[in-house]
């Protein structure tokens, strides 16, 4: 009896993450003395904390803090709230940061 021969798959998902280009990580310097901070990339989370993050950052009334208190490090947060940074300021690193990886992440509002 001739034993049946499985068929090829059609996507081999560890080839094609081996392939892939990473996005780096977004670094941005928040004040006159060089205090920077990294956002890490969303798409290296765990798939469904990176959905919850991605369904709270599009929410309409998303809270910018409440984003980056749970993307950034314990320690990257804490500069941010050490820098004291106005509200504009805080918009703007919000806005560079989601314009860094929305070519990756797309626009969840759109």
């Amino acid at each position: 009896m001739a034993t049946k021969k499985k068929a090829p798959a059609s996507f081999n998902l560890l080839d094609h993450l081996e392939k892939e280009v990473k996005v780096q990580p977004f670094t941005a310097v928040i004040d006159a003395e060089g205090t920077e901070v990294t956002f890490p990339s969303p798409l290296d989370m765990n798939w469904r904390e990176a959905e919850e993050f991605t369904t709270q950052m599009s929410a309409e009334n998303a809270s910018i803090g409440e984003v980056f208190s749970k993307w950034l490090s314990p320690e990257d947060f804490q500069k941010i709230e050490d820098a004291d940074l106005t509200m504009g300021a805080l918009m703007a690193l919000a806005k560079a940061v989601g314009d860094h990886y929305g070519a990756v992440l797309g626009d969840p509002k759109a």
